[in-house]
């Protein structure tokens, strides 16, 4: 019986699945069995699952992972070698094919069993952020459903053109707050024939201002802007909402006066409908948001978290005044139940 130094006992190597064409018809899944030794001066050699090199199989190195079907080659090569060694060492060979035959079929049956499961999920995932993108407050009314969201494996892409750079930035915090988000790529561009600081450019920061803070209505207000001048008409159901309406609108950067039109209507405010109602991940972005765009606050590195309405805002503040001010504008937010300030004052 030949005998094999231990430089050439054999390696335990897997059982590789890949997905390849079938002759029957559409892809299937093909098992690929290597058994790859290492021999003297770093080359390899075949040999059979009891390290004895099998007759009639060349010693060179490997051209590749034998396809499917390669366990019958095997199979017959050992049968073989049983010839020529004792009736004990054969059958220790079946044992130990058998053994890897049982691994590879259960390695299989892993594969084709996890995978379904696995993109099943992903791609239910997906569609789930997808819609829920879709109908977020902000991307119905502030982003007028001008942007699309792409989800791939939690990656969301953006496309779509908004007014500025802060909307654009709205877009993305909006989806980074939804569960199973784990990158945003934001592909939005911005539209060209809108200057920056422009009258027209003035009306759209208005106009998002109003959809986002509550008591106003940007349905029932009417802006018009000539040269940073701005211009409000339309109806309020007190004095209350005139009055913010015409203080959202002098927060607006580049505006220099309001002149405050609005007639105050006698009739009761309707509750707000289901299609206005806000959401936890719109929240978010619309506090990060506004305190990007008020004038009187500071570039700030804050986080914000929401849950059923109620704000959480962490970060640091220039003073004890932007402190409370960022308080006071996350509690002006469309459907804000409380805010917890744990903001600290940089020192």
């Amino acid at each position: 019986m030949q005998k094999v130094g231990p430089e050439h006992k054999q390696r335990n190597v897997p059982v590789w699945a890949v997905i390849g064409p079938c002759s029957f018809g559409p892809p299937c899944l093909s098992v690929r069995e290597s058994n790859r030794p290492a021999a003297p001066g770093g080359g390899a050699i075949n040999v059979s699952a009891t390290g004895v090199p099998l007759p009639g199989v060349s010693s060179g190195g490997w051209p590749g992972t034998p396809p499917f079907g390669s366990s019958r080659s095997l199979r017959r090569s050992i049968e073989t070698l049983y010839l020529q060694t004792s009736s004990s060492d054969a059958e220790n060979t079946r044992t130990k094919l058998n053994t890897h035959t049982k691994t590879g079929n259960l390695a299989v049956l892993l594969v084709l069993i996890a995978s379904p499961i696995a993109l099943f999920a992903s791609s239910n995932t997906d569609r789930k952020i997808e819609d829920a993108a879709k109908a977020s407050y902000n991307y119905r009314n502030v982003l007028e459903n001008h942007v699309n969201a792409q989800a791939s494996d939690g990656v969301v892409t953006l496309t779509g053109t908004v007014a500025d750079r802060d909307l654009k930035a709205l877009a993305e915090d909006t989806v980074s707050n939804l569960p199973g988000v784990t990158r945003v790529d934001n592909q939005i561009t911005m539209d060209p024939a809108l200057a920056e600081h422009s009258d027209a450019w003035i009306a759209i920061k208005l106009r998002a201002q109003l959809l986002v803070r509550c008591i106003v209505s940007a349905a029932d207000t009417t802006i018009r802007v000539k040269d940073g001048v701005v211009t409000l008409t339309g109806t309020a159901y007190n004095l209350t909402q005139k009055k913010l309406t015409g203080e959202y609108a002098q927060e607006i950067d580049w505006v220099k006066s309001v002149k405050n039109d609005i007639v105050v209507n006698a009739a009761p405010a309707p509750a707000e409908t289901m299609g206005e109602e806000n959401d936890d991940a719109s929240i978010s972005s619309q506090v990060k948001y506004l305190l990007l765009t008020h004038r009187a606050m500071s570039a700030l590195k804050t986080r914000v978290t929401t849950i059923d309405g109620c704000i959480v805002i962490t970060g640091e503040a220039a003073n004890d005044a932007e402190k409370s001010l960022a308080g006071k504008l996350a509690g002006s937010i469309r459907g804000v139940m409380a805010v917890t300030n744990n903001m600290t004052v940089k020192m």
